[in-house]
């Protein structure tokens, strides 16, 4: 496994940009812990994945711009508003809210937002959103080190404390069905001295 990670982990990193970006980068940044994959080829794979798709989008974007039903779809808007949605904040936001950045870009490009204006707002927004997802999956990887490591450590204190606390269940639920039972008795025997 280690073997075609280490030869195909940047393959499968730049294929997974057009499938499920946040997903492939916080499982990249924790073979990255691993020492399974080299950060300073990672980064720029997901960085070149992220912007070829968002290209691809933003391209089809500008192509079906005349298109009736994309301007059905999204309607006319004048000058101003084109540039208040299409701003640094918006394409920093999108990159974090899952399930809009695609629409956002389609959009940006049915906008005719300008390529290189679209290409510079798009650069620095993947960067920063690969930069932390890269992030969040290497810290992952330290915390599951640094737990692994303090069970490893107490682990006869964990089993110990896991047969008190099975063991005290277990005598709890044999004494409620105990109380229980006492009470169903006593119902019956009740009711039964009642009746001639």
């Amino acid at each position: 496994m280690e073997e075609f990670l280490r030869h195909y982990g940047l393959w499968a990193l730049y294929l997974g940009m057009w499938i499920e970006g946040e997903t492939v980068l916080v499982l990249t940044g924790f073979l990255i812990h691993q020492d399974l994959m080299e950060s300073w080829l990672a980064y720029p794979v997901a960085l070149f994945g992220a912007l070829s798709v968002d290209s691809v989008v933003f391209g089809a974007g500008r192509w079906s711009h005349g298109s009736r039903f994309v301007q059905g779809l999204i309607g006319q808007r004048g000058a101003a508003v084109k540039e208040r949605r299409l701003g640094w904040p918006a394409f920093f936001g999108v990159r974090f809210l899952y399930g809009t950045r695609t629409p956002y870009i389609f959009y940006a490009g049915t906008r005719r937002l300008s390529w290189s204006s679209f290409f510079v707002k798009d650069v620095a927004a993947a960067a920063f959103w690969a930069l932390v997802w890269l992030s969040c999956g290497h810290l992952l990887g330290r915390v599951l080190v640094l737990v692994r490591g303090e069970m490893a450590h107490h682990e006869r204190l964990l089993v110990a404390a896991g047969i008190v606390v099975a063991g005290s269940l277990l005598c709890g639920f044999i004494g409620w069905r105990a109380l229980r039972r006492k009470a169903t008795a006593a119902a019956s025997d009740g009711g039964g001295e009642g009746q001639p």
